[in-house]
Order: C-alpha cells, then sequence, then structure tokens
C-alpha cells in the first residue's frame, strides 16, 4: 500500500462562483423579466414546427405564493423534435462544470396537495446547449401506477431521444422534493433526495455534444398537453466553475490534507473550519461521492485504484485537488 499525501502545493484551484435564489423577493418575471434577479433570460417556443400550437406561459413570479416560484404553462414541451417548453435559465459559458439544485414544492401533484393529478405535467432542471435542441433533463410527474416519477432524459439535436432513465421505486415528491444536476468534464449526474443533503442517484450519461458550448441551465417545466400545468420551487442553488470569485490564483487552506490509507481517502482539515460537502470525482469525469458533511474531518470509502479529484467546499468557497489511491 503507498500512502499519497498532497502538500498545499499540489493543489489546483477550481473555485467556482455560487448563486442561490430562495424566492424571497416579490418579482413577476412576465412583467419586470429577469432584471434585478440571479437569471439571465426565459425560455420558451425554442424550437418546434410552425404547425404546432404554441406554448404559453401564464405565470412565472413570485407573488402568487410568497416565498417561492410558481410557474404555469400551456401546451409545453421538452423531447427533442417539439421544443416549446419554459424555462428559466443562467448561462455556463464555453461547456464549464457545474452543478445545480432545485426543490419541488408545490403544484399539479397529487403528493404536494394536488386534488387531481395532471397527466404528464414534468419538472425540474435543465441544461441545454445554447442555439440547439441538444438538452439534458431531470423530470418528475404523477402517473397512475406509482406515485410519482423521477427521471432524467437526454436528447441530441442531430440524434433526436437518445436515453432516459426512471425510478419507480414508490416515489412521492412529497418524500423526495429536491433534485441536482452536475456536469464534470462530459458527464451529466442527475440526483434526487429527501432532504437536499442525502443524495440518490438517478445515472449518469457522457455528453461530449456539450464540449466547448455556452450552456444554458436552470428551472423548466411542460405539460406536454393542452392542459394547464401548475408548478411551485424553492431553493435554487447553483455552482458555476467558469466564474471565479476572484482573478488571483486560489490556494487551498494550509491545514486541509488529504491521503489515501487502508482504502479510503481521509480528509482533514485540522481544527479549522467544518468541510461543509465533499465530493470525489473520477478521472472519467463520473462522480464516485457526495456528501455534506458539516465536520473537519472524515473518510471515503475507496473500491477502485487509481487518481481522483477531491473537491471540498469549506467557508463557502469550493477547493480541488488531485488524490493518488495506489
Amino acid at each position: 500500500m503507498a500512502v499519497t499525501f498532497l502538500a498545499a502545493s499540489t493543489v489546483f484551484a477550481q473555485e467556482g462562483k455560487t448563486y442561490t435564489d430562495d424566492f424571497g423577493v416579490a418579482h413577476d418575471y412576465l412583467t419586470s423579466d429577469v432584471a434585478g434577479t440571479i437569471w439571465e433570460g426565459i425560455l420558451l417556443n425554442t424550437g418546434g414546427n410552425a404547425t404546432e400550437t404554441e406554448a404559453e406561459i401564464t405565470a412565472l413570479n413570485t407573488t402568487d405564493k410568497a416565498g417561492e416560484l410558481s410557474l404555469t404553462t400551456i401546451n409545453s414541451a421538452w423531447d427533442g423534435g417539439n421544443d416549446r417548453g419554459a424555462a428559466l435559465y443562467r448561462t455556463v459559458k464555453g461547456g464549464a462544470d457545474f452543478e445545480m439544485q432545485i426543490k419541488i414544492s408545490g403544484g399539479d401533484y397529487l403528493s404536494l396537495g394536488a386534488t387531481a393529478r395532471l397527466d404528464y405535467l414534468m419538472s425540474g432542471l435543465i441544461a441545454k446547449v445554447k442555439g440547439d435542441t441538444t438538452f439534458v433533463l431531470i423530470q418528475a410527474f404523477d402517473v397512475s401506477e406509482w406515485s410519482a416519477v423521477i427521471g432524467m432524459r437526454d436528447i441530441d439535436a442531430a440524434e433526436g431521444f437518445a436515453e432516459e432513465n426512471w425510478k419507480f421505486e414508490g416515489l412521492t415528491l412529497a418524500d423526495f422534493p429536491y433534485q441536482k444536476l452536475e456536469k464534470y468534464g462530459e458527464t451529466f449526474t442527475g440526483y434526487y433526495s429527501a432532504d437536499g443533503v442525502a443524495w440518490e442517484e438517478i445515472y449518469s450519461v457522457e455528453k461530449p455534444q456539450f464540449t466547448g458550448k455556452d450552456i444554458q441551465v436552470g428551472i423548466y417545466s411542460a405539460t406536454y398537453t393542452a392542459n394547464e400545468g401548475h408548478v411551485i420551487f424553492d431553493d435554487f442553488s447553483m455552482i458555476d466553475y467558469n466564474e471565479n470569485v476572484s482573478a488571483n490564483s486560489i490556494k487551498s487552506p494550509s491545514t486541509l490534507k488529504a491521503f489515501y490509507r487502508n482504502n479510503s481517502i481521509v480528509v482533514d482539515n485540522g481544527s479549522r473550519d467544518v468541510i461543509s460537502s465533499v465530493k470525489l470525482i473520477g478521472i472519467d469525469g463520473a462522480v464516485k461521492f457526495s456528501k455534506n458533511v458539516n465536520s473537519t474531518s472524515l473518510s471515503i470509502p475507496v473500491s477502485q485504484k487509481g487518481m481522483y479529484v477531491l473537491v471540498s467546499e469549506i467557508g463557502g468557497k469550493s477547493y480541488s485537488q488531485k488524490i493518488a489511491a495506489y
């Protein structure tokens, strides 16, 4: 067994800029657009053909339900050939890495208090190549066989519908209201959660089509029918790793140590600030471990030897370092 210690000089910088929106400020996006918010724009009727019924946003505000975002659409869809869905987005430049999460807190879902199920109302997170119809979605909706379905789809502009993966294990949005979507390298990974802390993976997919391209990321909803569909969002957060907080090179705290020992990666920040979360990423870009820890130290089990990237968040800043596990 070899033990590899990482000195401060071996730590490389990847500090992203964090954006959050708890929707606590009263704002109507249909009358005031995105001015004064973290958002950069609204997507609607971005594709499809001239014979289709145009989608419509009838509500997009934080005033219908104070402290949460209400989004209501008609005839909206995100499925490759009919890309007339609605989304509130930011732009990640040049295909940079990112991670974002959202909570679905209400709307036309039985488990969230609706009196009747609205078939095919799908809401969640979206990452879309700017200017074409290549995108990745996390979707949640009610179905008759199960209380709810939470899944992930990816669609390519050239190939059309590509791949999907759904979770059917008796899920309800009341029990699992949180969604997360991450991009590292060419790998997109989706998750769902009960509390926004402990995450269950949906699946991962390689999307080289996003490489080097601007990506519109954010929250969306689609009805896939002529019915009016309503969803309520809360607690959006996002890290854009293309945006550094400072132009200066960022060094990891000198107290932060990480090393491989006894089939685990040990992370220790001494008696300094707590490590709020960690993520372990393989050289293939896939996330191997992700957890909110709120501790100064932890041990991450590693079943496969090789090189990893450890991303630690301390005091609201993210630090990355290479770990050799041999």
